[in-house]
C-alpha cells in the first residue's frame, strides 16, 4: 500500500487499484463529479489498470500504468493535463500526447523496428 496526500485530498495504490478521498473540487478525485469523499473510493475509470505511480499538482493528478500509459484528470486552466485544451479532466484520460517511439539506433539497420516507449515516471508540479 501506497498513500499520496496533497493539499485536502488522498490517494491509495492497494494491489495496483487506485483510491481516493477528500475533496473533490476540480474533479480532483477523478470520481467524475466535484463531490468530497469521506470515505477511500475506487476510481472506477482506472479499475481494470495496473497503476505503478501517481503524482499529484495543486488541482490535478497524472499517473503511470504498468504498461507506460499516463493517465491525467482534475483541474486544467493552465492546460496542465496536456490535452491541447483548458477544460477540467472530469475523469482519469489516457493522455496520449505523452505517446513517443524510439528511433532505431541506425538509420542503415533495418534490424531496430520503431518500439513504443514506455514512460515509467512522471512528476507534477505546483506554484
Amino acid at each position: 500500500k501506497r498513500n499520496y496526500f496533497r493539499k485536502g485530498s488522498g490517494y491509495l495504490i492497494s494491489n495496483y487499484l487506485l483510491s481516493s478521498r477528500g475533496k473533490g473540487d476540480y474533479y480532483r478525485l477523478g470520481h467524475g463529479t466535484e463531490l468530497h469523499c469521506r470515505y477511500p473510493r475506487c476510481v472506477q475509470a482506472l479499475e481494470h489498470k495496473v497503476v505503478t505511480q501517481i503524482s499529484c499538482g495543486s488541482l490535478h493528478c497524472m499517473l503511470c500504468t504498468e504498461d507506460g500509459e499516463v493517465y491525467c484528470w482534475g483541474d486544467n486552466d493552465e492546460g496542465q493535463l496536456g490535452d491541447g485544451t483548458t477544460n477540467p479532466g472530469k475523469l482519469p484520460k489516457h493522455c496520449t500526447t505523452l505517446q513517443v517511439s524510439v528511433h532505431p539506433l541506425s538509420a542503415n539497420d533495418d534490424k531496430w523496428p520503431h518500439l513504443p516507449k514506455q514512460i515509467r515516471s512522471i512528476c507534477c508540479r505546483f506554484v
